[in-house]
């Protein structure tokens, strides 16, 4: 099994894959997305704010 990575500049909340890395930042009170990420925090909408708070 051969892995692929693909580097792309396209908005991440728009592009089909099975993963998408964005970085986060542990500020007080929990964690936030990088700067860039904000298509993605739109996209998971609500969602996103627990699956961060599960990161720790």
């Amino acid at each position: 099994m051969t892995t692929t990575y693909t580097l792309r500049t396209a908005s991440p909340a728009k592009t089909r894959t099975d993963a998408v890395v964005v970085g986060v930042l542990l500020d007080r009170p929990g964690a936030t997305l990088a700067p860039g990420a904000e298509d993605v925090a739109t996209a998971y909408g609500r969602k996103l704010r627990p699956m961060l708070e599960t990161m720790g």
